[in-house]
């Protein structure tokens, strides 16, 4: 690797921890304790994954756009990756990535990458669900 990839790579690393450190809020207005899910992963296929299974708050997702990281919304059935394997193009999610993304109990989120690369999210719970909620495992 070059002076200048891993500079850049450096770069994108720091953005990333600054957006964690940024968004690592614990507690609401009124001193109201959150279930904050936050999570990381590696994206190394065009194969949609599971990302999140709601009920929830998607906060933000942070992926070098550079790696053509797409999102999509799909029903639920068993709230694991097996939901995302029969993603299609109609179910692209057309999001800024940093706006709140409400995520129905019905719903999973999917991501799929056109070239390697890590990313990280936030999400808190919907209110009332809390046991629905499952979330992909590194």
């Amino acid at each position: 690797m070059d002076t200048v990839e891993k500079k850049i790579s450096s770069m994108i690393f720091l953005g990333l921890a600054f957006a964690t450190v940024a968004c690592a809020s614990t507690s609401r207005a009124g001193g109201e304790s959150t279930l904050d899910m936050r999570g990381s992963t590696a994206v190394a296929s065009a194969e949609p994954a599971l990302l999140l299974a709601g009920p929830a708050h998607l906060l933000h997702v942070n992926a070098d756009r550079r790696m053509g990281v797409t999102l999509y919304r799909v029903s639920r059935h068993e709230g694991t990756s097996a939901d995302c394997r029969a993603v299609r193009q109609e179910a692209v999610i057309d999001w800024d990535r940093e706006s709140d993304l409400l995520v129905r109990k019905d719903e999973t989120i999917c991501v799929s990458a056109a070239r390697a690369t890590h990313l990280s999210w936030h999400a808190r719970p919907a209110a009332g669900d809390l046991v629905e909620i499952r979330q992909a495992k590194n």
